[in-house]
């Protein structure tokens, strides 16, 4: 760790820590190569970017980079009161004795002494006074310790003074806390880190890899619920003829009756009302069964003319 030194001077007055500057520079010190402290003052405690100097002022301001050149951003640096109010005016001293008595006159009788005059106006301000002798260096800063919380470095460090730097923290980096000697506290400076750097580059498009291996099929899983009834479908068509059955034995044939006259065609009828829908059609209710079937065949073959060598 190396150090440049900080040209500041602290001392005391009463009750009272004043800190002056004999140079107008930015003060900074080196820690570890990589970090600078940086020191400003203004008469404001929420000062703009004009109103930052080096050259003293009622709050100071501090900031820790890793650059050189001192930010110039008021919201960089962590203020603090470092120069209290000016006090009241003193009361007024005393009234001087009265002058000793002039010698009587010889022929008058000694007067009677006269009222009490009213009180002068008060005189213009003097000129300012020549600025005072440099008070002796001022300490150099300096990381004392390391402790892992505040409470730990408040029982530590039970009587620091004004400008001790202590680091708080489990491991790096760690708070730099310093002691304000104005406000008796504990100021977090942060950690001692360096700003975020610029983003990289996009590297380039890798190859691309070779096809994998076919995985290993997996298990059947299991068979789901079985899902609710579907609406019923519209009616089929009949079913293929089955086998033909055994012929039955041929009845007699009745006596075929006289042909009647043809019946005029009648007008059409109205539209019948729309029938129900469709259903999945039964066996022996929707269609015929084999027993029907074979009663049909029965009926036809008895229907047929008679012939000598005809068989069915």
């Amino acid at each position: 760790m190396t150090f440049e030194r900080v040209k500041c001077k602290v001392r005391e007055s009463g009750d009272a820590v004043r800190a002056e500057f004999e140079e107008a520079q930015v003060y900074s010190v080196v820690i570890e190569g990589k970090a600078y402290l940086h020191i400003m003052f203004a008469d404001t405690a929420v000062p703009s970017e004009g109103d930052m100097r080096a050259d003293g002022g009622d709050y100071m301001g501090v900031a820790v980079t890793v650059d050189e050149a001192a930010p110039t951003s008021p919201s960089a640096y962590r203020w603090m009161l470092v120069r209290g109010e000016k006090g009241a005016d003193g009361k007024d001293g005393v009234d001087g004795k009265d002058g000793k008595d002039g010698i009587n006159g010889k022929d008058g009788a000694q007067g009677e002494r006269g009222e009490r005059g009213e009180k002068g106006e008060r005189g213009e301000k003097g000129e300012k006074g020549d600025r005072g002798e440099a008070g002796e260096s001022g300490k150099d800063f300096a990381v004392l310790g390391f402790y892992e919380s505040l409470e730990s470095l408040e029982a530590g460090v039970p009587s620091p003074a004004p400008g001790d730097a202590y680091g708080v923290g489990a491991d790096m980096p760690y708070d730099i806390y310093i002691w304000d000697g104005i406000g008796k506290r504990w100021l977090d400076q942060g950690a001692i880190q360096g700003a975020k750097g610029d983003k990289g580059d996009k590297g380039d498009k890798g190859d691309k890899g070779d096809k994998g291996d076919k995985g290993d099929a997996g298990a059947v899983g299991e068979r789901g619920p079985e899902g609710p009834q579907g609406p019923a479908g519209d009616v089929g068509p009949i079913g293929p003829t089955g086998p033909t059955g055994a012929v039955g034995a041929v009845g007699e044939r009745g006596p075929m009756g006289p042909e009647g006259p043809a019946g005029a065609v009648g007008e059409r009828g109205p539209a019948g009302p729309k029938g129900s829908d469709g259903k999945t059609p039964v066996r022996g209710v929707d269609y015929f069964t084999e027993a029907d079937e074979a009663e049909f065949v029965a009926r036809v073959v008895a229907a047929l003319p008679d012939g000598d060598g005809v068989r069915y």
